[in-house]
């Protein structure tokens, strides 16, 4: 998560998020991932980091 973060900042350093899309915080997007993930599947490193990217860039394009 970290690692993605980083690249976010380097790619955006004036970074703004949206509030709130579909009604859902940031985080409770991405906590309800984890919990998914960690329920129903195998955690792959790979499939993880593009379902994190793909929450944050929503949240950085509704902004």
């Amino acid at each position: 998560m970290r690692k993605i973060w980083e690249e976010v900042y380097a790619k955006t350093p004036n970074l703004k998020l949206a509030a709130k899309i579909d009604n859902k915080r940031l985080y409770e997007d991405l906590f309800e991932l984890g919990y998914t993930s960690c329920d129903t599947k195998a955690y792959v490193k790979g499939s993880a980091n593009a379902e994190i990217k793909k929450i944050i860039d929503a949240f950085l394009k509704a902004a």
